[in-house]
């Protein structure tokens, strides 16, 4: 992006004459990195995922979430390989419980973006 923009300042250098074409040349693509900037990124994605304590959980098990805005969580799958469905809405930590009976665990998800602008999901018990 940055090379993008370099060229295009070097375009309006070299190719225009006015100085009043420069300056609106110069103004345009820093008014769309300052848009692109200040706008929040949407985290709209899905995922399977184990749980780290590797539950057996049945069809029983019900999940709570503390704060919907961030992800929706659900059981997708029951027994040895349980596991969790996570609807992403943004990025952010919450927390989350799955009561099974009279069994209860409790998880924090993180949801972020790593360095190489890929989206990820990760979950850690919560101490009891």
């Amino acid at each position: 992006m940055l090379f993008c923009i370099a060229q295009v300042l070097i375009y309006l250098y070299v190719f225009t004459e006015k100085i009043s074409q420069k300056i609106i040349g110069v103004l345009v693509p820093v008014a769309v990195v300052a848009v692109l900037a200040l706008m929040p990124k949407n985290a709209e994605f899905s995922s399977s995922q184990f749980l780290p304590d590797n539950p057996v959980l049945t069809e029983n098990a019900t999940v709570t979430v503390d704060d919907t805005g961030i992800a929706d969580i659900r059981v997708s799958g029951t027994g040895k390989d349980s596991t969790v469905f996570v609807q992403a809405h943004a990025y952010g930590t919450t927390s989350f419980t799955i009561k099974d009976g009279d069994k209860e665990y409790r998880y924090d998800i993180n949801i972020y973006e790593d360095g190489l602008g890929s989206s990820e999901i990760e979950i850690s018990n919560v101490l009891q």
